[in-house]
């Protein structure tokens, strides 16, 4: 029997199981503790608490928390201590390089005024020639490119300064992402990418982070990277309000917790950068005047009366002064006796003397500073991320508060026309979505890749890698010059493809139509969906064999959708006919969709053949109906409906009421009586005088999406699904669907929405669901798909003020009802008084200050986007992560309370899987129906236990992560759980 290593990574959240197979890698992340186990047993020791499905955990406690971040609030305890007279000041040389922004990532490495490649080679020119210098880098995209090019001399000068302490690979992720927008699934591909190549090429693993970019900080990082060995952080963007308060109250470190890790093992010690930016005129101190004298290099991007110049002892004096009383005006803020100072800008040092400049003037002015201790109590060097903090914890008057909350929405000055960055959680919306179905797709590939037991291509890396740059913070939150997103747009279509090839390898398919239409489709769509592929029954073929694969933990009834070009189909399983539902497609006479369920255990595949049969007998009755027509496909005839018909969507479950005449509103019907409610679905928009990072609504209200010429709502009733299809105008169309199946995904109401905003500039699409929740102010929104957190509508403030990231979940409740929305991509979401408004798509052409010129940020392509709507009855005021799920009057009047949290159901948390993960298809006439259908030979695993990832990264090693999930048992269980091995 094969044995496993084995590593467990426990958390008061749940388990983070990581097992590598074969050969150990002893320091691939610095937790690892591994032991070895049987093979057979893995599976039971990761699932060892399997039995409690619903879980409870503690939140941290009053005292405990000492600065609590709620939105744009914050309330803490001050820090009372004095600044200690002793500083040591931490000079951090670094060059902020976005792998795509303004320029491509090609442009911006090779071609642009301020070559990457050039500003590598001067670090290590410059680092070996002054021993003193000290310098970051955080970005492993640019490293590799440059390391690929670099001779075997420099490889090992970058090594030598990299054993030194000279240089620090700070953070070491593939890219700096963004932390509102990707699913926590991609970020951990991106550390793991990031980390992967640091050890491969200088045998380290970073132990410190710089996220100093991204618009807004979550609590996703500060665990993620815990886990990954990392526990000290620096980070800049933050609600420049809140940092005020920080400043004032001198608390720009503290150690950020987890709100429901009590025993404070995941609470990174956070450094934040005390001003709006990470450069030399922002970072050194507290006046830009001064600060701007001393961005000496010759690449130097600010503006400024004079430069500091060390010509004479003179002239030294009188800038060295300077230097440190900027340097010791931001010690107040920290209260500590060590001080980091950023210096750096965007791409900066790329000229050849810029950092001899810099090790001139600076090293003048320290040796000045530093030979007057007597008069400064200072000690300043240049140093690392790293540095800094040996030096802080060393401190004996070191003190960190505990901090609760995160930073969104990011604030960069509360006096600029556009304050509020909300407008990226949903700027082009598109690449949102491709992003995150290539995410799916290399899920698959490196579940197929293990389970085979056939390791991946080559290729795949970059794949990987091209995965990883779209969720920079230039990337998915879609903020770059229209060129840069068609060469990000260009890298994920080149991933997909690369993707989806390597699954047919696997699976020995050599038909390439799949991988073909995708491909070439979404290259033609720009991307924002995968098409469906078209069955024709022409040239005398009269069958198609379907392979279906199933990468979720548990059994399902998958609804797949196809188009062909008869509506006589039969399609079976195992010989077995299957139900099966045929539409017209309205705008191709000449095709048809095909619906079906197909039942699919874990980890699987099975085969399905989808035949012609001329035999209408066979075929089930399907109608469309309209107010100008009803069709049923099997016997069609033309009838006039009634204007203010009754129509009612239902399956086993619940049925779903709804008038034309009142099409905003639909009454929904729990079948065994547990639940009755109505709920209204509408869309809207404003005038949004943002930019690509911005909202700005002017306090302009909303204005209701309706056409008077619009096309009559399209009704299907069959037996795979019932829907309502409105365009609502030529920017918008959506679908409400209800499946008829027995699976436990038939508890929610699938929302189809498809938008091209691209002729309708300068404005922000919302979709509404307003109910009858009685959740005041409060709402909750996911931790990047992790658990979820409490939002609070602040109606003192603007709309956009009052928008949160869902990157896959939004709920409201009250003590009788929970109402959730599911995203299969990330937006951003509102509530209040049971309404809850998410944005869906935006055209905007206007420079909003923050970086891109007026119509650079414009170009939103089509878009389908999918959410699933759950209702759920409440049988408790018990949730999973407080003993109350409310609060009485003198508590809300506590502002000091720690954040509510929550985590959902499972009957959310398989729809949620369901959406980000279904079923896929492959055309193969290879493959025996009778061949086994299971992919894996591993036991089921529990409900409550999620597989995050298995794939390989090396031949002879496969890393698997999984989580225990603490499902929230406050409302009616609609699951069956399994929480034993089988």
């Amino acid at each position: 029997m094969l044995k496993l290593h084995v590593v467990l990574l426990i958390t008061a959240f749940g388990t983070l199981t990581i097992f590598l197979s074969g050969e150990f890698i002893s320091d691939y992340l610095s937790l690892m503790m591994y032991t070895e186990i049987n093979g057979s047993d893995i599976w039971i020791r990761s699932a060892e608490r399997r039995n409690n499905t619903c879980a409870t955990f503690q939140r941290l406690s009053n005292a405990i928390i000492e600065i609590d971040v709620k939105g744009h609030s914050i309330q803490l305890i001050q820090n009372k201590q004095d600044a200690p007279k002793h500083l040591n000041v931490f000079v951090v040389l670094h060059s902020h390089v976005d792998p795509g922004w303004l320029y491509t990532f090609e442009e911006y490495y090779s071609t642009s005024d301020h070559s990457v490649r050039k500003i590598l080679n001067n670090i290590v020119n410059s680092l070996r020639k002054y021993p003193k210098l000290r310098f970051i880098w955080s970005e492993m995209s640019f490293l590799e490119r440059w390391w690929s090019e670099a001779n075997t001399t420099y490889r090992n000068y970058f090594k030598s300064l990299i054993d030194e302490g000279h240089l620090e690979i700070s953070g070491g992720y593939w890219v700096m992402n963004d932390e509102a927008t990707p699913y926590f699934w991609e970020v951990i591909e991106n550390i793991i990418v990031g980390h992967q190549y640091v050890q491969e090429i200088l045998n380290i693993t970073p132990t410190t982070s710089w996220s100093v970019d991204p618009f807004g900080h979550g609590l996703m990082m500060p665990y993620l990277t815990t886990l990954a060995g990392i526990n000290q952080m620096v980070i800049g963007r933050i609600n420049s309000n809140i940092k005020n308060v920080l400043k004032q109250h001198h608390q720009l470190h503290f150690r950020w917790a987890q709100n429901w890790d009590s025993q404070l093992h995941w609470a990174p010690l956070v450094n934040v950068l005390p001003n709006a930016y990470y450069t030399v005129t922002s970072a050194c101190g507290t006046d830009e005047t001064i600060c701007c004298q001393f961005d000496v290099s010759k690449t130097s991007r600010s503006s400024c009366m004079e430069r500091a110049k060390v010509d004479n002892v003179q002239k030294i004096a009188l800038y060295g002064e300077r230097m440190a009383n900027q340097y010791r005006s931001l010690q107040t803020f920290y209260n500590s006796e060590a001080v980091l100072v950023a210096a750096g800008d965007d791409f900066l040092y790329s000229h050849s003397d810029d950092l001899k400049i810099v090790h001139r003037v600076y090293s003048a002015l320290f040796k000045y500073i530093n030979r007057n201790y007597d008069r400064f109590n200072m000690k300043v060097q240049f140093g690392t991320v790293a540095d800094y903090f040996k030096s802080l914890k060393g401190s004996a008057k070191m003190r960190a508060s505990i901090l609760g909350g995160d930073f969104f929405p990011y604030m960069d000055n509360a006096f600029s026309n556009a304050p509020f960055w909300t407008g990226f959680y949903n700027h082009r919306a598109y690449f949102k979505c491709f992003e995150r179905i290539i995410q799916r797709e290399l899920r698959l590939v490196d579940l197929l890749s293990v389970t085979i037991g056939n390791y991946l291509n080559s290729d795949m890396e970059i794949a990987r890698r091209n995965l990883a740059l779209g969720i920079h913070h230039d990337a998915i939150t879609g903020t770059s010059k229209r060129h840069v997103m068609d060469d990000y747009m260009l890298r994920s279509r080149s991933a997909l493809h690369i993707v989806l090839k390597e699954q047919e390898r696997l699976l020995s398919i050599s038909n390439e139509t799949f991988t073909t239409v995708f491909v070439n489709n979404s290259v033609k769509t720009k991307g924002m969906y995968l098409p469906r592929i078209t069955f024709s029954f022409a040239d005398g073929i009269k069958s198609y064999k379907i392979q279906i694969v199933n990468q979720k933990t548990f059994s399902t009834m998958e609804l797949v959708k196809i188009n062909v070009s008869s509506p006589f189909i039969t399609v079976t399983q195992n010989d077995n006919l299957l139900t099966i539902q045929v539409v017209p497609l309205l705008k191709q006479s000449d095709l048809f969709e095909l619906s079906f369920f197909v039942p699919l255990n874990p980890f699987s595949r099975t085969i399905v053949i989808i035949q012609l049969d001329n035999n209408q007998s066979n075929m089930t009755t399907t109608s469309m109906k309209s107010n100008n027509f009803i069709k049923k496909i099997c016997n069609p005839k033309m009838v006039n409906s009634n204007k203010d018909e009754n129509v009612m969507l239902e399956n086993q479950f619940f049925t779903v009421f709804w008038n034309s005449s009142t099409a905003e509103n639909y009454r929904l019907v729990y079948n065994d009586g547990s639940m009755e409610t109505n709920f209204g679905l509408y869309f809207n928009r404003i005038n949004d005088y943002g930019g690509a990072y911005t909202m700005v609504s002017a306090g302009l209200s909303f204005e209701n999406i309706t056409d008077k010429n619009r096309l009559s709502p399209i009704i299907i009733q069959g037996p795979v699904y019932s829907s309502i299809t409105q365009q609502l105008s030529s920017q918008l169309a959506y679908s409400i669907t209800i499946i008829n199946s027995t699976d436990i995904n038939a508890h929610s109401i699938q929302i189809d929405l498809f938008t091209n905003v691209t002729l309708s500039p300068g404005y922000t699409y919302f979709m509404n669901l307003n109910s009858n929740i009685n959740s005041v102010d409060h709402f909750y929104t996911d931790v990047n798909g992790m658990y979820l957190i409490q939002r609070r509508y602040d109606k003192k403030m603007k709309l956009e003020a009052n928008i949160y990231p869902m990157i896959t979940e939004t709920v409201v409740e009250d003590d009788k009802l929970r109402c959730t929305i599911l995203g299969a991509q990330s937006t951003g979401v509102t509530a209040k008084l049971g309404l809850i408004t998410l944005m869906v798509d935006r055209e905007i052409y206007n420079d909003d200050g923050k970086g891109l010129d007026y119509y650079e940020a414009s170009e939103s392509h089509p878009s389908h986007l999918r959410y699933r709507i759950i209702f759920e009855p409440k049988t408790s005021e018990m949730n999973n992560f407080s003993d109350l799920k409310t609060v009485n009057k003198n508590e809300l009047e506590n502002k000091s309370l720690p954040m509510n949290m929550m985590y959902h159901s499972q009957l959310v948390q398989q729809t949620l899987e369901e959406l980000l993960y279904p079923a896929a298809l492959f055309l193969s006439s290879s493959i025996n129906s009778t061949d086994n259908n299971e992919l894996i030979d591993l036991p089921r695993l529990p409900d409550n236990i999620q597989l995050i990832t298995i794939r390989y990264i090396a031949r002879k090693t496969i890393l698997l992560s999984m989580r225990q999930l603490p499902y929230d048992c406050s409302v009616k269980l609609y699951c069956k759980s399994n929480t034993d091995m089988v």
